[in-house]
């Protein structure tokens, strides 16, 4: 299996977000992940800036806080701002999370724990409308 790092954007994801206008927030691949349980939801994606979480209560943005997300056999604890919530359900909010102030030894367990969750071979959980850039104005 090849190694995969998770790392802070670099330059040229930088200024690949600004010719597209700065639509795309997330200068950061998400990893879809199945296996890995968090302590605040159920994460649906993860990238080496933030994730994705399903929880069945509201969050408010700006809203920060501890979390803990592991497999069982090794869990990390992170800090981690809210800077979107929305609705899905009765009871099921999205929660998108960044990361605040994060190590580099954090980033490498994130990393190890996507290498070994990731869900290549399942179709991805997508994200939610309003974040999706359509493929044909990011050229």
């Amino acid at each position: 299996m090849e190694a995969m790092t998770l790392e802070r954007p670099s330059i040229q994801s930088v200024i690949r977000w600004a010719r597209s206008g700065f639509r795309e927030r997330r200068l950061s691949r998400r990893h879809s992940v199945n296996g890995l349980w968090c302590d605040k939801g159920q994460i649906l994606d993860l990238s080496g800036m933030g994730l994705r979480l399903q929880s069945p209560r509201r969050w408010q943005e700006g809203r920060t806080c501890s979390l803990s997300m592991g497999d069982g056999d090794t869990s990390v604890t992170i800090e981690a701002r809210c800077v979107w919530c929305r609705q899905d359900g009765l009871f099921s909010h999205q929660i998108g999370l960044v990361f605040e102030d994060i190590d580099t030894a954090a980033i490498e367990h994130i990393a190890r724990l996507v290498m070994m969750h990731e869900t290549a071979n399942e179709t991805p959980v997508p994200p939610p409308a309003r974040d999706r850039v359509d493929p044909a104005d990011s050229e």
